[in-house]
């Protein structure tokens, strides 16, 4: 487990009267958890042999697989790398998660950390994104060096269309911490919608150098190569080359690099791989929009119809 004895004590007796969220809600047996889309207590990580194998500013909601031994294996549901062990009193509802979050804050309102995954449930969960921010800028205003709280205000903007304010956090956020990947494959997404492609592959190209393992910036790459609206950045070879390697590193397991794959293969005029492959994404989905659009965009292949992106 991540944190210190003394943290997880203070937290454990913070939530005990929110026992709808103390594994007692699930009964008092872990396999009780099984199937279950949960959430992790603040200051907790998934462990494999005692290595912690997440991070405790992503969003993550995990589906509980089986119980061994008295403890539980986790799976997150949006990223196929994170997986491991956690015990059955560090877990919480899903559906408590805003909730549980809320509480903390109530009981210790200098907790950045809280204001940060309040904000990423009720920016993702709820699609509430003014109460994301507002979360977000919380987090800043205690903790003004945390790039992951500017990293995320920045999707915030980025998710209400507001890409230039989305470009100044992730700016900000580069700027505190140039060696996260993330703020730079974000910024690309930005450039990418406001039409600027050189900047936007400019960060990609970073974002993949800072990080050669991670498939997101192929994806991205990719994406771009196959489904420009100019022509000049337009490379279908070179989107199913970068896809193929993004979905190589994922395992075959994230559903924006087998779309991408399938893209690319659209754009060479290969509509019987773009089908194949986008069917893998659509079974993908976890996202019920995302799954609408992935349905659109395979009946469109059936169609012997490239996708085009567009600049907003």
């Amino acid at each position: 487990m991540c944190g210190s004895l003394a943290t997880r004590t203070a937290i454990v007796v913070l939530i005990l009267a929110g026992a709808a969220t103390s594994a007692s809600a699930q009964g008092d047996f872990p396999e009780a958890w099984v199937g279950k889309r949960v959430i992790l207590k603040l200051g907790v990580c998934l462990t494999i042999a005692d290595r912690p194998v997440d991070s405790h500013d992503m969003y993550h909601v995990y589906r509980v697989v089986r119980a061994e031994a008295g403890v539980l294996w986790l799976e997150s549901e949006y990223r196929w790398d994170v997986k491991g062990y956690a015990q059955a009193c560090d877990l919480v509802p899903r559906d408590a998660a805003i909730a549980y979050y809320t509480r903390l804050i109530q009981a210790r309102p200098a907790e950045a950390q809280a204001y940060l995954l309040r904000g990423h449930h009720r920016r993702v969960d709820r699609k509430d994104l003014p109460g994301a921010i507002e979360d977000y800028t919380r987090a800043i205003e205690l903790d003004p060096s945390w790039s992951s709280a500017r990293d995320s205000r920045g999707n915030a903007w980025y998710a209400q269309h507001e890409y230039d304010r989305a470009i100044e956090d992730y700016d900000a956020a580069i700027a505190v911490a140039p060696g996260d990947l993330w703020p730079y494959n974000n910024r690309g997404n930005a450039w990418r919608k406001k039409g600027d492609y050189a900047r936007a592959v400019s960060d990609w190209d970073e974002a993949e150098r800072i990080d050669p393992d991670n498939p997101l910036p192929y994806a991205n790459q990719a994406w771009l190569a196959a489904t420009c609206p100019d022509p000049a950045f337009r490379d279908g070879k070179k989107a199913v080359k970068l896809a193929a390697r993004a979905c190589a590193l994922a395992h075959g397991r994230d559903e924006f690099c087998v779309e991408a794959l399938a893209a690319g293969y659209a754009e060479c005029g290969d509509f019987a791989h773009a089908i194949a492959y986008q069917k893998r994404a659509v079974a993908l989905c976890v996202n019920k929009l995302d799954r609408k659009n992935a349905l659109e965009r395979l009946a469109a292949y059936r169609s012997r119809k490239p996708c085009r992106d567009r600049a907003s």
